[in-house]
């Protein structure tokens, strides 16, 4: 693991650049509403404000823009609502205050201080790109603000006032090799949005691959503009892959799977966001994306029961919403294993809810399975799922991985009770 940890500290240093530079969209205002309509009636005197009717869960989302969805917004709201009907937290209500982003970098930073600085929220969610996760971290820090990461993501970070609630390559790349190899083919070309997320992800698979005995066998890195890939796959077509590892970002660069699909070419697609997040599958007519593959924490498709009991419950809330995606499951995660740590606080003051996150063993029974949590590096162990596309495009899981370790950071001595380094892999690795 010292081996790949040198290899990869270039990447997470290129990563930290980009996501100061890759942009997501456009400008636009803030919205406010409250996930209901109760009020609290009993008075806290445990930990927080006890003048404040409310604890305020902030949330800053592409509501609208090229990356636009609400679906956190939806998944957050229902969370927020089992629990105030539940009772509350504490004897208050949770309000949500949310923020659209409108799919702007540059306007996460700015709704993240607008919601701590002037709304006063009591903790921050975000469900955007990891260059708006980055764009807004240092605003939680400086401010020392809790803020919750509700995406899978490249990995690498540790900061004390943060909590990533998604998959990091470890715990998806992993199994998505493991299955690959043992039932696809060894070989893989990769084309990924040219920003830190698709670029980092690149370098696990380079690393992972030969462990597997899976080869690269090419690697293209596309700007987020693009939106004509017909060079792309006939490079791609040139090449003896098995399978096309993609990652592709927004509204442009999803024209890529229409273009694959009129291409006729029998290569496997890979991804590890465009099937449980984006539910490319959903878009196209079968069959033309059957035998694509993910590994995902969550899908919609998943028969369980827990799965659908949150299916009945999300569609009962948001019936319009196109599909259920990992990022859902990981959004409702976040809100209850929050709700957790606020409950094992007795308060709900910053400092105090990191201390109960570090100390007391939190965990719950999500849509996908169970989740631990991570108590070092504040992330998350995590029952993953190989899910293959079937010929109708409904998503099949044909491989599950139980309470797979978030160990990158862990074999690096990361321990956020006893150190912040606050940065993605580039000072103390």
């Amino acid at each position: 693991m010292k081996k790949r940890t040198k290899r990869l500290l270039a990447v997470f240093m290129a990563a930290a650049m980009l996501a100061g530079m890759t942009g997501c969209g456009t400008s636009g205002s803030a919205l406010n509403t409250a996930a209901t309509d109760k009020k609290t009636e009993t008075a806290d005197t445990s930990g927080g404000d006890s003048d404040k009717d409310t604890i305020k869960l902030g949330l800053v989302a592409d509501i609208s823009g090229t990356s636009a969805n609400t679906q956190a917004l939806n998944a957050i709201t229902l969370a927020i609502n089992e629990i105030n009907d539940d009772g509350g937290l504490l004897g208050k209500q949770v309000e949500l205050v949310y923020a659209d982003s409108q799919s702007d970098t540059a306007r996460y930073q700015e709704m993240g201080k607008k919601l701590i600085q002037e709304d006063d929220v009591d903790v921050l969610f975000t469900a955007g790109t990891s260059a708006c996760r980055e764009a807004i971290r240092p605003v939680a820090e400086e401010n020392e603000k809790l803020y919750f990461y509700c995406n899978s993501y490249e990995g690498g970070v540790a900061s004390r006032y943060m909590f990533l609630a998604g998959p990091v390559p470890e715990q998806n790349v992993t199994p998505l090799l493991d299955y690959f190899s043992k039932n696809v083919g060894k070989k893989i070309y990769c084309l990924v949005a040219d920003y830190n997320y698709g670029r980092v992800m690149v370098e696990w698979l380079k690393e992972m691959a030969p462990d597997y005995g899976c080869e690269i066998v090419g690697e293209e890195y596309a700007p987020q503009t693009t939106s004509d890939f017909s060079s792309s796959i006939a490079a791609i077509q040139k090449t003896d892959a098995d399978a096309v590892f993609i990652a592709m970002v927004g509204s442009n660069m999803a024209s890529f799977f229409d273009q694959w699909a009129n291409a006729d070419e029998d290569k496997v697609l890979m991804s590890l966001s465009n099937f449980c997040s984006y539910y490319e599958h959903k878009k196209l007519a079968p069959p033309s994306l059957a035998g694509s593959l993910t590994a995902a924490s969550y899908m919609e498709e998943f028969n369980t029961d827990a799965s659908k009991e949150f299916v009945k419950k999300f569609r009962e809330l948001a019936p319009d919403e196109p599909y259920i995606t990992s990022n859902c499951a990981i959004a409702y995660n976040a809100v209850h294993i929050w709700a957790e740590a606020v409950e094992a606080a007795g308060s709900y003051d910053t400092e105090d809810v990191i201390n109960a996150i570090e100390t007391k063993d939190l965990e719950f029974d999500g849509p996908g399975g169970h989740i631990k949590v991570e108590p070092k590096t504040h992330h998350l162990y995590t029952d993953m799922s190989v899910v293959e596309i079937d010929e109708n495009h409904d998503a099949q899981v044909v491989a599950t991985y139980e309470q797979v370790e978030p160990s990158y950071l862990l074999d690096m001595g990361i321990d956020l009770s006893k150190d912040d380094p606050q940065t993605q892999g580039k000072e103390w690795i």
